[in-house]
C-alpha cells in the first residue's frame, strides 16, 4: 500500500513537473513572442520617427524658403521705394519715418482686425468680408490716386 501511495504521489508529481515544464515553454516562447513584436514596435517607430524627421526638414526648409522670399521682396522695396520718396519730396531725415509707419501701424491694427475678424458672424465667413473690404478700400484708393 505504501508502494502505490509512493507510486500514486510521484504520478502526480511527475503530472505537476510537466505542466510547470510546459507553462514555462509556454512563457519563454510568449516572451520571445513579446520580444519579437516589440522588436517590430520599435522597428516601426523608428520608421515613424525618421518620417516626423524628414517632416520636420521639410517644413523648416519650407519656412526658410518663405523666409527668403520675404527678405527678397522686403530689400526690392528698401532699393526701388526709397528713390520714390526723394522724387515725392521726403527729406531724407523723415524717410525713415516713413519706413517706420506701416510696421508701427501693423503691429497696433493686425490685433485689433484679427480680433474683430474672429467675432465676425458674416454668412460669407470669419475672413471673407475683412478681404472684400479692404479689397474694395485699395481699388477705391488705386483708382483716385489716378484721378489726381
Amino acid at each position: 500500500m505504501f508502494c502505490s501511495e509512493l507510486s500514486g504521489k510521484s504520478l502526480h508529481s511527475q503530472k505537476r513537473l510537466r505542466a510547470a515544464h510546459q507553462s514555462s515553454t509556454d512563457s519563454s516562447s510568449m516572451a520571445r513572442m513579446a520580444d519579437d513584436e516589440s522588436e517590430k514596435d520599435l522597428a516601426t517607430q523608428q520608421e515613424g520617427n525618421l518620417s516626423k524627421k524628414i517632416k520636420e526638414r521639410l517644413r523648416m526648409f519650407l519656412v526658410s524658403l518663405t523666409v527668403g522670399g520675404i527678405d527678397i521682396c522686403y530689400a526690392a522695396e528698401v532699393t526701388f521705394v526709397s528713390p520714390l520718396y526723394l522724387q515725392l519730396g521726403v527729406p531724407i531725415n523723415l524717410m525713415t519715418m516713413c519706413w517706420m509707419i506701416s510696421p508701427v501701424l501693423g503691429f497696433f491694427l493686425v490685433p485689433i482686425l484679427g480680433g474683430a475678424s474672429d467675432s465676425c458672424r458674416s454668412r460669407l465667413g470669419k475672413r471673407r468680408p475683412f478681404i472684400i473690404l479692404y479689397s474694395a478700400g485699395k481699388i477705391g484708393r488705386a483708382s483716385c490716386r489716378e484721378r489726381v
